[in-house]
């Protein structure tokens, strides 16, 4: 967690986790961004993805986009964008080898090659996208000196326009061997794994670039969402909209997104049906009470929850029609509320078997 807990993210920051799957660093960074600005979640692996969209929406971001691209792809699509930058790279996991006795078995001595051509790609292409006085920050959970001190040195020589910046070492980083502004954490000196850290400041380049935008979907399209908001919602819903098929979405900034590899183009609302308008678990989690008019809320060991939970409906109170269900004040999702009984709408995939 010290990749994004240590990189100083401001509200309004262009956030880009690119290497983010299941999400943890993500979710870290969006919730120092309250709700503005954008955060890119990328990773690589398609599979690695379907973890990652779960937990952004499980976590209510609603200004989050995740793409499944290479970071070339990427450096293409948003130079000097980003002012702020996580790299998690991938590593040759030595530091995992105290929790997971599978590290040590995979470990072998040319896996530290491969990570190393594929960290020099990565940090080459993270520099292009992070505009002046962004910072980066880049960190490994191994001990190798190539993939961590000689890493940075490597790329400083090639970036003079970067400088290191200290790592806070009252967090329990030791300093790093021969970069003593970097951090590293030792597992018998911490509650925790192995770990190095660098925070890389770009001193000189392109201020941030602003980005191409799309249009927002038509209001004569939108009636029925409107219509739901109105009858529903205790807030506006603002920004700009897209629909792909009947899937609607709002689109952080406006960022046109065309050509990439999207998992999650923006927050996902809903879908637009004939004459109505179905909401989606994502946006219920964005939601706070005060925020909706018609809610059933459940104490912490409610029976109802597991019922809930586990997709069943069940006599409930509440006025008819949509109705946001929490557990005290916390969203986990919607219901239908007809004659006093919930009609339960949790998606299948976050049921509780």
């Amino acid at each position: 967690m010290s990749a994004a807990a240590m990189l100083p993210i401001s509200e309004n920051d262009r956030v880009l986790d690119l290497c983010a799957a299941p999400g943890g660093k993500s979710t870290q960074a969006a919730a120092k961004l309250k709700g503005t600005g954008v955060i890119i979640s990328n990773d690589i692996s398609a599979a690695r993805c379907r973890p990652l969209v779960k937990n952004i929406e499980l976590f209510g971001i609603k200004n989050a986009i995740v793409s499944n691209e290479t970071p070339e792809h990427l450096s293409e699509h948003f130079p000097s964008f980003f002012t702020k930058i996580i790299i998690d790279a991938p590593c040759s996991g030595e530091g995992m080898f105290r929790k997971d006795p599978e590290a040590v078995k995979s470990w072998q001595t040319h896996k530290t090659e491969l990570c190393v051509s594929l960290q020099k790609d990565i940090l080459k292409n993270a520099a292009k996208m992070l505009c002046k006085d962004g910072i980066m920050s880049y960190s490994t959970c191994t001990f190798a000196p190539e993939e961590n001190e000689e890493m940075i040195k490597g790329f400083l020589e090639l970036h003079p326009e970067f400088e290191l910046l200290d790592v806070d070492k009252s967090k329990g980083f030791a300093e790093g061997i021969g970069l003593k502004e970097c951090g590293r954490l030792y597992p018998h000196k911490i509650k925790g794994e192995g770990h190095f850290l660098a925070l890389l400041h770009k001193k000189q380049g392109e201020p941030p670039l602003e980005p191409e935008t799309i249009t927002s979907v038509p209001e004569k399209m939108l009636k029925d969402f409107y219509d739901f908001c109105e009858n529903t919602l205790n807030t506006e819903i603002e920004g700009t909209f897209e629909l792909h098929g009947t899937s609607l979405f709002r689109i952080p900034m406006g960022l046109d997104l065309s050509g990439l590899r999207l998992k999650r183009s923006g927050l996902y609302l809903g879908e637009l049906k004939k004459n109505r308008f179905e909401p989606s678990q994502a946006f219920a989690m964005t939601l706070k009470p005060e925020e909706v008019k018609n809610k059933v809320s459940f104490p912490i060991g409610d029976p109802n929850i597991i019922k809930y939970l586990k997709g069943e409906s069940f006599k409930t109170g509440g006025n008819d029609g949509w109705a946001l269900v929490l557990i005290d004040r916390f969203p986990i999702g919607w219901g239908k509320i007809q004659n006093s009984r919930l009609k339960n709408k949790i998606i299948s995939g976050w049921k509780y078997e």
